[in-house]
């Protein structure tokens, strides 16, 4: 069957983004188990694969992750262009402090925040809405109609008929003898001014009559986008539902689909990568977090700004080695608590028993080639863990009182074994297509997936110019 899905590309990530296309995602008896779509940063070294067995959660998961890649690119840009700030040093400072703040208070922001997935609010209630531009093309049509709000033609303007013309004043226009010996010039030229205001009457109705149309047309076009957007938004809140109801009865992808929308709608700091991998044991009730940590160079590296009033310049002061340490290695502990409560506070059917978390960090090694280490790992007992008071704990303690394994010095980046690894069991069948390069803009994406096989990408469009490059 030919599936498609549709996302929006922010201005700043033209080009920017490289993308598989869409696929099938089959387990090892061939069935498709759900879809996928990776999404790859080379600027910033960021990578996705956005799965999900919905293809319209899976279009809210990939726009999701482009918006975040979005203000990640933009606070780049910001960092690699050397130009001279635009804000005062205080305000710069006013925004370290805010960062820190944001970094050291991780753990304790989510304690107040309810996890659970609140299944209502991820349905969309948007109300149709179109620009008359789009909705007539024409620009005569437009200058005809009024529209509503919602840009739905309410009433168009007719040509009003001519005054017909009045015997009685064109007679009394004429001298005394033409009304008295000459009536009969006054009769033709008053039967000619009929013919003529006949005909005009004629020109006005065939115009009105071509107006009406032109604004019957514009209505029908109204109703049939409406429909359709509507038949779009039925579906795309159906599947919200359907995606409860599978969670509800604990199918194993929906567990590990509420699992990906909870740490999806958990907010971190801009600079935060905020990527992850899954796996879901049934059998075990066991959640695998497979989680890129921020590296060390992706936290805050300034303590302060001054202005130097000689050289009319910013000056920064660099955070010393001794206090990005302690940032590093507190964040990456907090994260691991925090995704572990987050969890386990949203499991409402209480399908994990178990989490194992693995804080990844992507960094350049030696040789300067990227490359992925896991720093630590810890397993957590939901019961056990729901007891505890996270309040005002010190992280490390807490991960070492959960008996997690971590070098002594984490932001060393010391490869430690994990407790457990998400299995990549499942296939991916791709044929054709190849990377395609985003462009701005609204993006379809479309597919020929089978539920057993092989999938084979169709021709890439976009409504706004979004190419396929290779």
């Amino acid at each position: 069957m030919e599936v498609s899905i549709t996302f929006s590309i922010p201005d700043v990530l033209e080009n920017q983004i490289d993308a598989s296309g869409l696929y099938g995602i089959h387990g090892d008896n061939g069935i498709r188990t759900s879809y996928g779509f990776d999404l790859e940063m080379p600027a910033l070294s960021l990578y996705r694969q956005v799965r999900s067995q919905d293809l319209h959660l899976l279009a809210v998961k990939i726009q999701t992750t482009l918006n975040t890649w979005e203000k990640k690119y933009l606070r780049h840009l910001q960092v690699e262009h050397k130009t001279k700030p635009t804000k005062s040093a205080e305000e710069l400072n006013e925004e370290i402090v805010d960062e820190l703040r944001e970094t050291e208070g991780i753990l304790r922001r989510a304690l107040t925040v309810d996890d659970t997935i609140d299944w209502d609010f991820l349905k969309c209630k948007d109300k149709f809405a179109i620009n008359p531009d789009t909705l007539v093309r024409d620009s005569f049509g437009r200058k005809i109609m009024r529209f509503d709000e919602s840009g739905r033609p309410t009433t168009y303007r007719k040509r009003r008929d001519p005054e017909p013309p009045d015997k009685v004043a064109l007679e009394a226009s004429k001298s005394f003898w033409v009304r008295t010996f000459r009536k009969g010039k006054i009769d033709k030229e008053h039967a000619a001014a009929m013919l003529d205001w006949q005909g005009k009457r004629r020109k006005i109705a065939l115009a009105n009559d071509q107006q009406r149309k032109i604004f019957e047309n514009a209505v029908q076009e109204f109703k049939s986008k409406k429909t359709l957007f509507e038949l779009k938004l039925a579906d795309r809140n159906a599947a919200v539902d359907a995606a409860k109801a599978r969670y509800e009865n604990r199918k194993d992808d929906a567990i590990e689909e509420y699992c990906e929308l909870v740490m999806t709608a958990s907010k971190y700091p801009v600079f935060f990568p905020k990527t992850w991998t899954l796996g879901y044991n049934a059998a075990l009730k066991t959640l695998v977090v497979d989680y890129d940590l921020p590296a060390p160079s992706d936290l805050p590296k300034v303590q302060s700004y001054s202005y130097v009033a000689s050289t009319d310049e910013i000056t920064e002061k660099p955070l010393n080695v001794a206090a990005r340490r302690r940032s590093f290695n507190s964040t990456a502990y907090q994260i691991c608590l925090r995704t572990i409560h987050e969890l386990f506070e949203a499991d409402t059917i209480d399908a994990l028993k178990t989490i194992v978390f693995n804080g990844l960090v992507t960094h350049m090694d030696a040789t300067g080639k990227s490359d992925t280490t896991t720093i630590l790992s810890v397993s957590a007992n939901k019961d056990s863990f729901l007891k505890m008071n996270l309040s005002g704990v010190d992280p490390k303690s807490t991960f070492e009182n959960l008996e997690g394994v971590a070098a002594d010095d984490p932001m060393e980046l010391s490869p430690v074994s994990p407790v457990a690894a998400v299995e990549a069991s499942d296939k991916r069948f791709l044929e054709g297509g190849g990377v395609m390069k985003l462009t701005t803009g609204s993006v379809n994406v479309a597919a020929f997936v089978s539920d057993s096989g092989q999938t084979r990408i169709l021709p890439f469009a976009s409504p706004s110019g979004a190419d396929a490059g290779s």
